[in-house]
């Protein structure tokens, strides 16, 4: 039985020499972190602070997923998101801080960045596959529409394109704040014959969560990981953006960035 091996290990002196470790991770899963709220109207802020413990983070692999619902009541009507516009239409700013509140990332008019820059970026197969989860189709609503859309995490700021899992050190507690648009920028109006309608309706946006790819390393690379932090330190890089804003003189024939 299992009391005479240990006697035979003792009295003899005998190690076990465990194999090693298949992998790095004991458990990959995907877990959601909800908003403060369940609901929020145009230019409100949404606050989600993350408990993900001692699990490291894929952001490339996670995303945000709340339900949208366009109130207008003319039946005739229809809500677009413009030709390179999206689901990040109604996103204006997002802001990224850390349990202590030191700020990571400061993104102002997302909305207006993201439909500048993601058809340069990425490919007709990404525009074809993950564009159509945040509506980069050119799809419309129609009235009392309730449809839930899903954006990754990356498109809301590139500290989340990091590309490597993120440590458990910077996510847990990790602040997420989200500042929505005004309808009259977020949406295009136009009738059904195509021609331009009056004032954009109002937007609520419901139960919005994060869904994060949480990874359980085991504790061999957990160790190591510390060791390495305490004495080199982790660093991450990634892109930020900076929009700076400036009145255009009145009789300039040149303007210098």
């Amino acid at each position: 039985g299992g009391g005479r091996r240990a006697g035979l290990l003792s009295v003899n002196d005998l190690n076990y020499l465990l194999e090693p470790d298949l992998s790095v991770a004991v458990n990959v899963t995907h877990k959601n972190h909800y908003f403060q709220s369940n609901d929020y109207s145009s230019t409100q802020r949404a606050v989600c602070i993350l408990n993900s413990g001692a699990d490291y983070i894929d952001t490339r692999a996670s995303y945000l997923q709340f339900k949208l619902n366009i109130n207008h009541t003319d039946d005739t009507q229809r809500v677009y998101f413009g030709v390179d516009g999206s689901v990040l239409n109604i996103i204006r700013n997002v802001t990224i801080s850390t349990r202590s509140g030191d700020e990571i990332s400061r993104i102002t008019d997302c909305n207006h960045l993201n439909a500048a820059i993601n058809r340069y970026r990425y490919n007709r197969e990404w525009v074809e596959t993950t564009g159509q989860s945040i509506g980069l189709d050119g799809s419309q609503h129609k009235r009392e529409d309730d449809v839930s859309y899903t954006i990754p995490l990356y498109l809301l700021s590139d500290f989340f394109g990091y590309g490597r899992l993120l440590p458990s050190m910077i996510m847990s507690g990790m602040r997420i704040e989200l500042e929505f648009e005004r309808p009259d920028v977020a949406f295009c109006l136009k009738n059904d014959d195509g021609t331009s309608a009056g004032d954009a309706p109002t937007f609520t946006v419901s139960n919005p969560y994060l869904g994060l790819k949480s990874v359980q390393l085991t504790d061999a690379t957990q160790r190591a990981l510390n060791e390495l932090s305490a004495v080199n330190g982790l660093e991450i890089v990634y892109w930020d953006w900076e929009r700076t804003q400036a009145q255009y003189p009145s009789g300039s024939t040149n303007v210098h960035i």
